[in-house]
């Protein structure tokens, strides 16, 4: 945000989002969510003091994380998931998808805004799964979809998930230099996200922003539950799976690094568990792409403190008649399996 100094802080108001209030285009509070942070300032006018020059090698201060110092959170976001894990003695994570065209009826209010009624599904979701969920995990994009008013319905959604409960913005960025330190300022700065999911196809210095960021959690895709992702993840190199190689180099890029492997495939979960014994996994899969809970978990677990992998459910929570209902049944087949696992 730009200071009465006229300086950036970890929060920045983006310059194209200035640009536009000084010119009358938009008001404050409209726009871009960065304007929840920035109202106050809004509200007494802008000060009249250049926006910041452009560095030599091309990159804005505002996308530039270490051009502020960025605190270090107390605890880890792989911290805060596994004790939300074992407080809830759950490995589910609810996904925030909302599709227009599933909107249930009950939701669909004449004379609302459709970001609206989505909002107002989205917030019954998170009610009815918050003694279930060990987190949250809005798709991008689903609100981008809507333009403006999808970002400030993430944003509202957000700030309906209850305090604390560890969030991951599923994204798949994956881009370099001046432009991935913007997409991880998004998320972590101007959202205030956990964690995040990433395409490793560029390499490290394209998700750098992100695996640097202190104390927040990357969830690198490395096998998923789609089919036809195995045209590229499975393919051998050097006589190993793409997909191994690509979960063991996401595991040297530093402690921020997860994976991203799907529930659909038990047997490749296991493989990716035995060559990086110590990273959390998000499992995509269980509900409509049918994946198998019990061998999954059994494959991608770790132990009863750090279990190590989180399953996402999205469509076969929100299509539920009681979602709560449906959210409690995963978490007492994870439990049942949980305690087997532990026993032995």
């Amino acid at each position: 945000m730009l200071t009465e100094s006229g300086h950036w802080s970890a929060l920045p108001v983006q310059p194209w989002c200035l640009t536009s209030v000084r010119s009358g285009q938009i008001r404050s509070g409209e726009g871009c969510p960065c304007f929840r942070t920035s109202r106050r300032l809004a509200r007494g006018g802008f000060p009249a003091h250049p926006e910041p020059s452009v560095s030599k090698d091309g990159r804005h201060p505002a996308y530039n994380p270490s051009a502020s110092p960025i605190p270090i959170p107390e605890m880890h976001f792989w911290q805060r998931l596994a004790a939300s894990a074992r407080e809830r003695r759950s490995l589910l994570c609810v996904g925030l998808d909302p599709v227009v065209e599933r909107l249930p009826e009950a939701f669909s209010r004449p004379g609302r805004s459709i970001t609206g009624n989505l909002l107002a599904w989205n917030t019954h979701i998170i009610e009815e799964t918050a003694e279930w969920a060990a987190a949250y995990k809005p798709n991008l994009g689903f609100y981008l979809a809507h333009g403006v008013d999808g970002l400030r319905l993430l944003e509202d959604t957000l700030a309906r998930i209850p305090s604390g409960r560890p969030v991951i913005l599923d994204a798949k960025f994956g881009d370099i230099g001046a432009t991935a330190e913007g997409y991880a300022q998004f998320c972590f700065g101007t959202l205030g996200v956990g964690a995040v999911t990433l395409n490793p196809y560029l390499g490290r210095d394209g998700l750098a922003p992100f695996l640097d960021w202190p104390g927040k959690g990357c969830f690198v895709l490395a096998h998923s539950s789609n089919p036809d992702g195995q045209a590229f993840q499975g393919r051998s190199l050097d006589g190993e799976p793409l997909f191994i190689q690509v979960a063991q180099t996401a595991r040297a890029w530093g402690p921020n690094s997860g994976l991203v492997v799907g529930a659909t495939d038990p047997r490749s979960l296991r493989q990716v568990r035995a060559a990086v014994p110590d990273l959390w996994f998000l499992a995509p899969g269980i509900g409509t792409q049918g994946g198998a809970l019990e061998e999954s978990l059994a494959a991608g677990w770790i132990s009863r403190d750090v279990p190590g992998v989180l399953f996402n459910a999205s469509s076969s929570l929100a299509q539920a008649r009681e979602p709560a209902e449906a959210a409690g049944r995963l978490v007492r087949a994870m439990r049942s399996q949980m305690d087997a696992l532990a026993a032995t």
